[in-house]
């Protein structure tokens, strides 16, 4: 219901049913993402329906957020409906909290650990204020968003940067085969000189350019003859043809 009544700008799909194995999964995949301190990747996953409140073994991922001392990742869970009274059940993976420690009595503890750490107190104390005062909670909320928004457009220009170096490479490829092709039928010379004889020959046979053959029947086994713009000798050996032969020898077939 919480995450149905979120504001468009931390909008996010109920989940849907599943079964406990699949829930395990998500909730792992939450918890390595706060684990990891990856709050954008923890944002994403929780607007898609991901609960905020999953645990496992006995792990949240807001637990892992104090315990990470990462205000934003926190701040993130809390708009969400994350519980910071929820307790936990696990000291596995060496967590620092005692069994049974809700993520809000770990920041009454943490704050008394580290009076003598200024700034890891500070953070500590921001999140405690986040739980205590719901105005003060919506206000770093949208002060975080448009940080959040910057790395949805950075995630998402990096996708289309990938996909545009795809495309270039392809593109690079169909260049580089076109002018191969160019030069053997306008430079047969120049493309003896520089480029190898097997070369030649696979482009011969492998191009229905060349070989006049339909896309359906591109590897032909050629007898010696005259073939769109090679020629076929006796031995097998493939050479290619200057234009104007070529013409010729398509004219006389």
């Amino acid at each position: 219901e919480a995450c149905l009544k979120e504001a468009e700008s931390w909008k996010c799909t109920p989940p849907a049913k599943m079964g406990m194995s699949k829930l395990g999964r998500y909730a792992y995949s939450m918890i390595d993402g706060a684990t990891a301190n990856n709050t954008f990747l923890v944002w994403m996953k929780l607007r898609e329906g991901y609960d905020p409140n999953g645990n496992y073994v006995g792990i949240t991922a807001m637990q892992v957020a104090v315990e990470n001392a990462n205000a934003d990742m926190f701040l993130v869970l809390l708009k969400f409906g994350a519980d910071p009274k929820m307790k936990t059940a696990s000291r596995s993976r060496g967590a620092f909290y005692a069994s049974g420690e809700s993520p809000r009595q770990m920041l009454e503890r943490l704050i008394a650990e580290t009076e003598k750490e200024p700034e890891k107190c500070a953070e500590f104390k921001r999140m405690q204020s986040w739980i205590e005062d719901a105005a003060k909670m919506e206000e770093a909320a949208e002060e975080m968003m448009p940080r959040l928004k910057k790395m949805e457009e950075d995630e998402r220009a990096a996708g289309m940067s990938l996909a545009g170096q795809l495309l270039s490479v392809v593109g690079l490829i169909v260049i580089t085969i076109t002018l191969l092709h160019v030069m053997i039928i306008m430079l047969p010379d120049t493309a003896h000189q520089v480029m190898p004889d097997d070369m030649i020959s696979h482009l011969c046979l492998f191009s229905p350019v060349f070989m006049g053959n339909s896309l359906l029947q591109p590897f032909p086994n050629p007898s010696p003859g005259t073939y769109g713009y090679c020629i076929v000798n006796e031995n097998g050996h493939i050479t290619p043809i200057i234009k104007e032969a070529a013409t010729i020898a398509k004219t006389e077939l």
